[in-house]
């Protein structure tokens, strides 16, 4: 019963690992938001990051001036 036990909790264990790894969220954008050098949303993680820094007021996303291209089709 504890070998099984032990196995059902590391079975558990490397699901949620391989998990988060797999939704690790988006730390910051490439680029540096410049008309020469904008902001690169790539994905839909990157988009939704980014509709989350503007609307929580990030300085560094949400300021006059800052550049953002899309740098590939989202789905």
């Amino acid at each position: 019963m504890k070998k099984t036990l032990w196995a059902l909790v590391m079975a558990m264990c490397m699901v949620i690992l391989c998990a988060s790894s797999a939704w690790a969220a988006v730390a910051e954008l490439s680029g540096e938001g410049t008309k020469s050098n904008p902001y690169l949303i790539t994905s839909a993680e990157e988009l939704v990051f980014f509709r989350d820094m503007v609307n929580a007021n990030d300085e560094k996303y949400n300021a006059e001036g800052v550049w953002t291209a899309l740098g590939a089709d989202i789905n």
